[in-house]
């Protein structure tokens, strides 16, 4: 995991206690996507996705844990699935992937 990533890094930073919130992360690549799932395992963050292969019977449900349950840290989310419509105001930090710039 290289820390020259900024989403990695702000994984990192999350998991260390040094950014107290709970983000969103939302990015349009599938390669990405599974960059983050296997930070997030590797730290051991609490988190809920929604993706194009997230059933949408689960989208509902992932976002209400989301907004709901305080243990859960990280909202991660595919721009093109979860990029409309959705309430996340429990996020205090969104994090958006855009090709290759990180806004």
């Amino acid at each position: 995991m290289s820390l020259q990533d900024p989403v990695a890094d702000m994984l990192c930073r999350i998991n260390n206690g040094q950014v107290r919130g709970r983000p969103s992360v939302m990015m349009p690549s599938s390669t990405l996507k599974e960059a983050i799932a296997r930070i997030r395992r590797d730290l051991n963050i609490d988190s809920v996705e929604i993706t194009g292969n997230t059933p949408m019977q689960q989208r509902q449900a992932n976002v209400d844990r989301f907004q709901t349950d305080p243990n859960l840290r990280v909202f991660v989310g595919n721009i093109q699935a979860a990029g409309v419509g959705l309430t996340l105001t429990a996020a205090d930090t969104v994090v958006f992937e855009i090709g290759r710039a990180h806004v």
